[in-house]
């Protein structure tokens, strides 16, 4: 799907190649197989080690740690492309505000912790930004639509 966004948003057309998991698309890109591959970034910094690939650019908002040489897709003149990762943490929708309210703060508080912010970091993560429910929930919203739109431009369909 990240490919397909870039495709839509950079005018270009690109042919889907699938293969049954990373590694095998990993080098699939290494032996020239294919041409491009939008991996995570833990994977793609692996890959990269390898020397036998170069890293173009981060699909995230941020550089990434793990590559810090490498720009972003914005920073590469392809501002509107993001196909961040993200993890959220939802609850059923009839929990009380006041126990939503106490949840946050912990959590915001959690990922301040340097031990926390370290193991992230090592994993990849970037901004970790504890956004609180109403934020989390529009930018969910704003996701589907974008990824809703992509699968249907773009003919995706589920076999």
């Amino acid at each position: 799907m990240s490919t397909e966004l870039l495709a839509s948003l950079a005018g270009i057309k690109m042919m889907h190649v699938p293969y049954r998991g990373n590694d095998q698309a990993a080098t699939a890109v290494m032996a020239g197989e294919v041409d491009v591959l939008i991996d995570t970034i833990l994977l793609a910094a692996q890959t990269a080690k390898s020397n036998r690939v170069r890293p173009l650019a981060i699909t995230g908002k941020t550089r990434s740690p793990l590559l810090p040489d490498v720009p972003t897709f914005a920073e590469a003149g392809l501002p509107e492309f993001d196909a961040s990762i993200f993890f959220g943490i939802l609850a059923p929708a009839g929990v009380p505000r006041d126990i939503l309210s106490r949840l946050e703060r912990e959590l915001a508080e959690v990922i301040k912790t340097p031990e926390v912010r370290a193991r992230l970091s090592d994993a990849g993560g970037i901004a970790m930004v504890g956004e609180p429910g109403e934020a989390f929930s529009k930018m969910l919203r704003e996701e589907l639509i974008k990824w809703k739109r992509i699968a249907r431009d773009s003919n995706v369909t589920l076999n």
